[in-house]
């Protein structure tokens, strides 16, 4: 993957020259028509912080697959508002487990929940066993159930290398513990209560990759999926959570600023589909009860992505990269030589009627050192052209239809030599059938705003 990380240029000017044309490429095989002005289509209702400048159409047939752009073109709304600065890894140590920690929940409510060892089984088995009768919901009931019964699992089954535990909350080495004995892994659970509903947090982080997960007791043996906007589930049945999507955002982002995070924005925000089972009985032909479990899906709630953001501009939302690598493992193409992948910064803050219900934070970040806030974009129309070039020649190589139905102006993180910085740059994505039950969006391409260099493409290895 070719990365320009500090190829970077202080101008005196700020210059944003978006030029949309109608062009030909030449060949009939290949048409391009751009689109300028209030007539272009957009997909979504746009955030007041962005903004359409047009729509690009083109089309082209490679050697083995296909182009296809028809695609609404959006930018920060002050586009002239653009920082570049160097970033590198944050992850959480013990002070930010602790202050996190009383942030999050209620004062005096939580203690360590790590059952390792048999002294803290016992602690933790006596505490759940006084606060299961009062679960408010067959969900929580049931994940008291299910925590017991694991509770008595794990003591059955000790392990040898558990690690000593004090109670403290802060991070303990459970290498020895797992699979990975050279992998540095560290661990801190806390079980509280946020205003008086109970929650289990987790904290982990290894050589690579570093996660907090919130969960409310009650959800934290269910699934919840993204949804398209016209899915079955949400046109039969609509999204039950009382709250709208915007005040959802409005939930989620008051969380994150209360974790200390002020510099994450709302990158995308989905309707989601909340997956259970639930236990039935029938009777069968013979008379005889039977029991057995069903999936029950529910729209309720929303997903809400943050990522870095610096006035206007955030880090475009692409499915592929916000989602946690901790602990995947990847291998080359015989099976063998396992290699780990240092995942991307975000946070997702799943909201329902109990409002913040779920929270994923991955591979926190931090800035070094501001390498430019007065920066010189190369035009739109280079930019394309570049990102045309770059299509036509993944459709000569690949069986594949690319259809792009969103180009983007926005951050991205980069990496070279160990490095990191957030740079502007040009994305070229594709969202999900609307329909589909499963939302996601696809980034194929992403550009160097400042020299059109590529900093992203779906093609390139990892």
């Amino acid at each position: 993957m070719r990365k320009k990380l500090f190829k970077i240029i202080n101008a005196l000017a700020v210059v944003m020259l978006v030029v949309f044309i109608s062009s030909g490429c030449g060949d009939e095989n290949k048409k391009t028509t751009v689109v300028s002005g209030d007539d272009a289509f957009a997909l979504e209702e746009i955030p007041e912080e962005e903004k359409i400048m047009g729509n690009v159409v083109y089309e082209s047939t490679g050697n083995s697959g296909s182009v296809s752009i028809d695609a609404t073109v959006i930018t920060p709304e002050k586009i002239e508002d653009c920082s570049v600065y160097s970033l590198e890894f944050d992850f959480f140590d013990d002070d930010d487990v602790k202050t996190l920690v009383e942030n999050i929940f209620d004062e005096g409510s939580y203690f360590l929940y790590m059952p390792y060892t048999s002294e803290q089984i016992n602690l933790i088995r006596e505490k759940l066993t006084a606060m299961a009768p009062y679960a408010k919901t067959p969900d929580e009931t049931q994940a008291f159930t299910d925590a017991l019964y694991n509770l008595d699992y794990r003591e059955e089954n000790l392990k040898s290398g558990a690690p000593e535990m004090d109670g403290e909350i802060k991070f303990y080495n459970i290498a020895e513990y797992t699979e990975y004995e050279d992998l540095n892994e560290y661990q801190c659970n806390v079980f509280g209560t946020i205003d008086g509903k109970n929650a289990v947090v987790y904290f982990s982080k290894d050589d690579y990759n570093c996660q907090m997960r919130l969960s409310l007791f009650g959800y934290i043996n269910r699934t919840v999926a993204n949804s398209g906007d016209e899915s079955y589930d949400i046109r039969a049945y609509g999204n039950v959570c009382g709250y709208t999507m915007s005040e959802a955002e409005d939930i989620a982002k008051d969380f994150v600023v209360s974790m200390g995070y002020e510099n994450m924005s709302v990158a995308k925000s989905y309707n989601t589909i909340l997956y259970s089972m639930e236990n039935q009985s029938y009777t069968n032909e013979a008379g005889e009860e039977i029991e057995t479990y069903v999936q029950v899906n529910e729209v309720n709630g929303y997903n809400i992505y943050f990522s870095r953001s610096y006035g206007t501009y955030n880090v475009a939302y692409d499915g592929s990269h916000f989602q946690s690598m901790y602990g995947t493992c990847y291998f080359d193409e015989n099976g063998e030589n396992p290699y780990k992948v240092v995942g991307h910064e975000f946070i997702r803050v799943y909201v329902s009627d109990d409002g913040v219900t779920d929270v994923e934070f991955c591979n926190p970040m931090r800035e070094i050192e501001l390498l430019a806030d007065d920066v010189v974009l190369l035009d739109f129309e280079s930019i394309n052209q570049i990102a045309i070039e770059k299509l036509d020649s993944m459709a000569d190589e690949y069986k594949d239809e690319f259809k792009i139905d969103e180009i983007k102006l926005g951050y991205s993180i980069i990496e070279e030599d160990g490095k990191y910085a957030i740079i502007p740059t040009w994305s070229y994505m594709k969202h999900s059938d609307a329909t589909s039950t499963t939302a996601h969006v696809i980034n194929y391409i992403s550009l160097n705003a400042i020299d059109g260099s590529e900093v992203w493409c779906i093609t390139d290895p990892m």
